[in-house]
């Protein structure tokens, strides 16, 4: 990062920031300056309202973003034509749909619109009823799937290919939820399952010493608080367990 011009160079592309951002922190008001700021697609608009984003990062941020959308050769979503139909749909038809009346039009709209798939744990119900949809609008969103090549992208990271193009390496969703004894997931050839499981016994170990408080601090006590700091994903999955276990 250059101070002095706030310019910002990323695998070859420059990028130059004006101002730095200035994000109010406690009651005391007291600005707290970011040394980089790095935010990317739709994030930006929530942050921006949040952090209070100045509006020259944002335009040069969504500069970076749509360059580097270039020189990845990506198309965007807004420019396909399946999106330009489903966008004419949604206007003409979409605007005026009521999901109360949906269902009193269609008394077997809940089976017409919902799935139940076996798995060795019992049925999983996949209910898309109470969706704002209709057998046209359904068409046309598979066929904005299809255009954005949704299927193709879905057997490459089930094969282990590398379609994370920024990081340049495979997806491993589905080896991280594959039973020891299930289907190889290879990467260059190699089945990355047993190197999964054996970090994931790993991790097991770990927080089953924090849970007995066998694992201690640096004061030498049991852990009995742990503080998640993390934006996204990294935010929510935890949220979403701790207001679950909440009594």
């Amino acid at each position: 990062m250059d101070r002095d011009n706030h310019t910002d160079r990323f695998d070859g592309l420059s990028v130059r920031i004006k101002p730095l951002v200035k994000v109010q922190v406690n009651e005391n008001k007291r600005a707290k300056r970011l040394e980089k700021v790095v935010l990317v697609g739709d994030v930006f608009q929530s942050m921006k309202e949040r952090f209070r984003v100045s509006d020259d990062l944002v335009h040069y941020s969504n500069r970076f973003h749509r360059e580097w959308n270039r020189r990845e050769g990506k198309s965007g979503l807004t420019q396909t034509n399946a999106w330009k139909n489903l966008k004419k749909l949604y206007d003409t038809v979409g605007l005026n749909l009521n999901l109360r009346q949906l269902f009193t039009d269609d008394e077997k709209r809940f089976q017409r619109y919902s799935l139940e798939i076996p798995t060795p744990d019992g049925l999983l119900l996949f209910d898309y009823s109470k969706n704002l949809i209709n057998e046209e609008i359904l068409k046309k969103l598979f066929a904005l799937c299809r255009e954005c090549r949704v299927e193709d992208q879905r057997t490459k990271m089930f094969n282990g290919e590398l379609i994370n193009f920024t990081e340049k390496r495979a997806v491993l969703h589905t080896a991280l939820r594959a039973p020891k004894d299930g289907k190889e997931v290879k990467v260059d050839g190699k089945n990355v399952l047993p190197d999964v499981h054996r970090v994931l016994e790993q991790m097991k170990t770990f927080s089953e010493s924090i849970r007995s408080g066998q694992w201690k601090g640096y004061t030498g006590k049991a852990i009995t608080d742990v503080v998640n700091i993390g934006i996204g994903g990294s935010d929510l999955g935890p949220l979403m367990v701790t207001e679950a276990l909440k009594v």
